[in-house]
């Protein structure tokens, strides 16, 4: 009978807060505090919870905050807990609490958010990594990665939307966001999964963006709190793309989440729930960044004379003549070093002429090749010189500085993820062979040997050589002298 009304709260607020919810009809009569309280009686605990959630979405901006010690141990509390999680803060579920009698009362509000995460796929190892390589004209999957909160039952609505960025001059713009498929956890979605997806623009910063957003994954069959809700596509890797692993081709998301489960959705304001999205009045927050990149790589060929010069140095020979594959086919290449496709008619690919530096069509590298086997076939040695190896082999490999599925680069932008690059490591023939992890190239040297030059063997003396040649002329001699008498003897008969 002492009973009152806290500040800012009345009969009127209370049936206001509740309309249109399923405990509407049994607060249409309330007029003090008794009427509320005899309302309140034989109410479930669904009804309870609905009561608080109608409550603390209607007195938030009244709302006073408390800290420990300082409510009355006589009344009834409308408990909003507010945490912040990441660079965001959230709300927990509205909360109705009964002080009376209670000296030392301990309250929990749950309170949790959507968590992110990008991956790119590797194919050498079959992973989703924080980083991976490709060759440049190839597609490039991607991932992202939803954590549902462990408080997603509060919600009446959850929706995601992922805000993808890809690093310009790295990706195609016209094959981006490209082969679009939805996982729950491990199987794909296949039905309606209201997923949404914005143009393709370009930030201030020259990269592309583009947004993908499920409206609600309460919908989605099966769903619950701690499920991840995944995000696959696919990316070009472009002809300008980055060789330099310091810079790479990053590509980053952020995740748009809902982060009060106490608010009301009502788009057409009929007084009922909707399952809206993002909307501009909606509590939301947004996660960090979440980074990963990709890397290509560049091979130089320097082409030079098996003698040194008189000092001792290299001499680059122009004119040597070479087509590139990969083992299967043979590489198109264009005027700017960029491997643009592969042929099987070896009379289509690009013939590839060293200039007086004895380098490739006068190009500093071949750009953006990825890990894996290349042979340089020689078709033509520059004049006055022989061929020494029709074929050579440039295998291409690298190792990550540490773990490749948990590297940072949001917070160490310039972070080199190669350990080692290396090319040709146990072909002992090709002593000049270098790869630098800073730049991202590998540079093998061939040889041609100028013609007239006595290639000895590999084992004995040149006496040996002599001695078979020798041999080899006597054999022929032999072989005129049986023919001669031969001829006698036919002709005696």
């Amino acid at each position: 009978n002492n009973a009152t009304w806290a500040t800012g709260i009345n009969g009127d607020v209370i049936k206001n807060a509740v309309s249109g919810s399923t405990i509407e009809t049994k607060f249409n009569n309330i007029t003090d505090v008794k009427s509320f309280a005899d309302a309140c009686k034989d109410m479930t605990e669904t009804e309870e919870k609905e009561l608080a959630k109608c409550l603390a979405n209607a007195l938030e901006d009244t709302a006073t905050e408390i800290t420990n010690g300082a409510i009355d141990d006589n009344a009834y509390y409308l408990i909003v807990g507010s945490s912040s999680v990441g660079e965001n803060s959230a709300k927990s579920l509205g909360m109705l609490v009964d002080t009376r009698d209670k000296t030392d009362l301990t309250i929990k509000p749950k309170v949790d958010v959507a968590k992110v995460e990008k991956k790119v796929w590797e194919d050498s190892n079959g992973e989703w990594q924080d980083v991976a390589d490709q060759e440049q004209g190839k597609d490039v999957s991607f991932r992202l990665y939803a954590e549902l909160p462990s408080n997603l039952d509060n919600y009446d609505s959850y929706f995601l939307k992922f805000n993808d960025t890809l690093d310009q001059p790295g990706f195609v713009s016209e094959e981006a966001f490209k082969d679009v498929k939805v996982y729950l956890n491990d199987d794909e979605i296949t039905g309606n999964v209201e997923l949404e997806q914005s143009e393709t623009t370009t930030n201030g910063d020259g990269n592309l963006e583009h947004s993908f957003t499920i409206n609600n994954v309460k919908n989605i069959e099966g769903v619950k709190a701690g499920d991840k809700i995944i995000i696959e596509y696919t990316a070009k890797l472009s002809e300008n793309a980055i060789v330099t692993p310091k810079t790479g081709n990053d590509n980053s998301v952020t995740l748009v989440y809902p982060n009060n489960p106490n608010h009301k959705y009502d788009k057409d304001g009929d007084g009922t729930t909707d399952d809206t999205p993002d909307k501009p009045d909606t509590p939301k927050g947004e996660t960090p960044k979440d980074e990963v990149r990709v890397l290509t790589y560049g091979i130089e060929l320097k082409k030079i004379s098996s003698e040194k010069g008189e000092n001792g140095d290299e001499v680059p020979l122009a004119g040597a003549e070479f087509l590139l594959s990969n083992g299967f086919e043979y590489a198109v290449i264009d005027g700017n070093a960029n491997i643009t496709g592969w042929t099987k008619i070896k009379n289509d690919a690009t013939k590839l002429i060293t200039d007086e530096n004895g380098k490739l069509g006068g190009f500093d590298y071949i750009k953006g090749v990825d890990e894996g086997t290349y042979i340089f076939e020689e078709t033509k040695a520059p004049e006055g010189y022989t061929i020494d190896n029709a074929e050579v082999t440039a295998e291409v490999a690298r190792t990550w500085d540490g773990d490749a599925n948990s590297m940072n680069f949001e917070n160490d932008t310039s972070k080199n993820p190669l350990a080692t690059l290396k090319v040709n490591e146990s072909d002992v023939w090709e002593s000049g062979n270098e790869a630098s992890v800073d730049s991202g190239i590998a540079t093998i040297k061939v040889t041609n040997t100028p013609e007239g030059t006595i290639d000895l063997p590999s084992t004995g003396s040149i006496g040996t050589k002599i001695f078979t040649i020798g041999g080899a002329v006597l054999v022929a001699g032999a072989g005129v002298t049986l023919i001669a008498k031969k001829r006698v003897k036919k002709e005696e008969e």
